[in-house]
């Protein structure tokens, strides 16, 4: 029955949700204490690094469309991305975590690609 179709969806929904956030959260804590200094170097650029592959990834629009939590949790991760960029506060003066910061950020297909995030 259609009905029971459309609770499936919605379950599927709360999963990607979930693990859209439990994803975004976690690297946009480890990114933010790399950022804050309270993060070896190793572990912060690994994290920059898999944002990218975050970012990438095909099925993040539709989650940032669905689900405000997800795009908010986007939104810190890539202004956090931008610190570690221009930042010159000694530890994220590291050419690496910058490097990583900026692959990372070139990662994402194009300007309105998360519908104008």
């Amino acid at each position: 029955d259609q009905h029971d179709d459309d609770d499936d969806d919605d379950d599927d929904d709360d999963g990607i949700l979930s693990t859209w956030l439990e994803v975004c959260s976690e690297l946009d804590d480890r990114i933010m204490k790399g950022a804050q200094g309270k993060a070896p170097v190793k572990a912060t650029w690994n994290s920059s690094y898999a944002v990218g592959n975050l970012l990438a990834n095909p099925t993040l629009p539709r989650a940032i469309c669905l689900h405000k939590a997800v795009r908010d949790c986007v939104q810190r991760v890539i202004k956090r991305l931008e610190v570690l960029v221009v930042s010159d506060n000694g530890f994220t003066h590291n050419k690496k975590i910058r490097i990583h910061a900026i692959g990372a950020l070139a990662k994402v297909p194009s300007l309105g690609h998360f519908g104008g995030l």
